[in-house]
């Protein structure tokens, strides 16, 4: 019986071919974690300007409760529907009809009526309640070319009145 010799040495290493996948496979892995990474930041920077808006809107609420404590007609004198700001003087904050930017963010406080129902409940609909108002708080800001807003509403009553 004849026998047949291999002439195939085999050869240790990368051939061309898998050495240009592998360089593929890991460009495209590379690739797709730099855009994920790159996604993570801008949502990053999107929840950190939302947290900020949240806080100033909370803050305009606040300024807006101790105006209210100062004067009920601090309050109840807004002219209902109009935007108004909050302005501070190092000392004092006050609302105000001058637009006020902060770092970027404007608050807007607006005062809207309030409604009660035939059991003295607020309600959607029903009979004004002069000693109510809904204030309610927008704050904006610009953010990749698009206005983004957040809005806080709450109840303030004339607590003080006799």
């Amino acid at each position: 019986m004849k026998k047949i010799k291999n002439n195939f040495i085999p050869q240790s290493g990368f051939s061309l071919i898998e050495a240009v996948i592998a360089i593929a496979i890991i460009t495209i892995i590379l690739v797709s974690m730099v855009a994920v990474f790159q996604t993570m930041i801008i949502f990053e920077k999107k929840t950190i300007k939302t947290r900020q808006a949240t806080m100033l809107a909370d803050q305009a609420i606040e300024v807006a409760k101790s105006l209210r404590d100062d004067a009920w007609s601090n309050i109840a004198d807004l002219t209902i529907g109009q935007n108004y700001y909050l302005n501070f003087d190092d000392v004092d904050w006050s609302i105000g009809s001058i637009e006020s930017t902060v770092n970027g963010f404007t608050q807007t406080v607006t005062a809207e009526t309030a409604y009660r129902d035939n059991d003295g409940k607020i309600a959607e609909t029903g009979t004004a309640d002069d000693s109510t108002r809904l204030i309610v708080v927008d704050v904006s800001w610009l953010y990749a070319s698009a206005t983004s807003t957040v809005t806080t509403k709450t109840y303030l009553t004339d607590l003080f009145s006799e």
